[in-house]
């Protein structure tokens, strides 16, 4: 942040944009930004109103907030505003995630190889994986039977849709121990797992290891 205050360019950018902006909400230090550009005192501060947290998918108050980082507020205000892909593609190009043992499997969907219905699917089960969903349901969006549907998705995908949804949960859960210090009981429910112990057990049972063990490991 001691750069940014720094650069003089960056600063009289926010100068020229700020008064073309319908709403400007600083995350993190951002406010620190507003203050150098002589924005913090004025009147219009009140327009970014601190509801960043608001924006945030799932965090209904700014307890639950305080683990989220200010980059993955950044993200979800651009979900908010464009969608998941969008927002996908500025975390890739900021900041690369770590790769994990399921990423190989959950990026398959974006295959040539898979069809347009099961590549639909696939993502479809990726985007809502941290919710309570049904393997029927990934069929409707396939617009298939569930019989064709789970036949069609082990050939191209060369897992099942059961197996695939499980490992799009581990994939999120790896990435939420790697870079944010949420309690392991709060990450299993956040990737649709359901409880810490639920996810200790696939953890075992899929990487040999615990997900305490798992944190410290990736971030040592």
């Amino acid at each position: 942040m001691s750069s940014a205050l720094r650069d003089e360019r960056l600063v009289n950018w926010l100068r020229r944009v700020h008064p073309r902006s319908d709403t400007v909400i600083p995350i993190g230090d951002g406010r620190l930004l507003l203050d150098m550009a002589g924005f913090g005192q004025t009147v219009s501060v009140r327009r970014y109103a601190d509801g960043a947290a608001s924006l945030l998918r799932g965090v209904s108050d700014n307890a639950a907030n305080a683990s989220v980082s200010p980059f993955q507020s950044a993200l979800a205000m651009i979900e908010e505003d464009f969608d998941a892909d969008v927002a996908r593609l500025v975390s890739d190009w900021v900041a690369p995630s770590a790769e994990t043992r399921f990423t190989t499997i959950v990026r398959k969907n974006a295959s040539a190889s898979v069809s347009e219905k099961i590549r639909a699917s696939a993502k479809w089960l990726e985007e809502n994986g941290h919710r309570s969903i049904s393997i029927d349901d990934a069929a409707q969006v396939a617009m298939m039977s569930e019989r064709n549907f789970l036949r069609r998705f082990k050939i191209e995908m060369d897992v099942t849709p059961s197996d695939y949804l499980l490992y799009v949960r581990l994939d999120m859960s790896c990435r939420l121990l790697i870079e944010t210090d949420l309690p392991v009981d709060k990450v299993a429910r956040r990737c649709g797992i359901g409880c810490g112990g639920r996810l200790a057990k696939l953890f075992r049972k899929h990487l040999a290891t615990t997900p305490t063990e798992y944190r410290l490991t990736k971030r040592s």
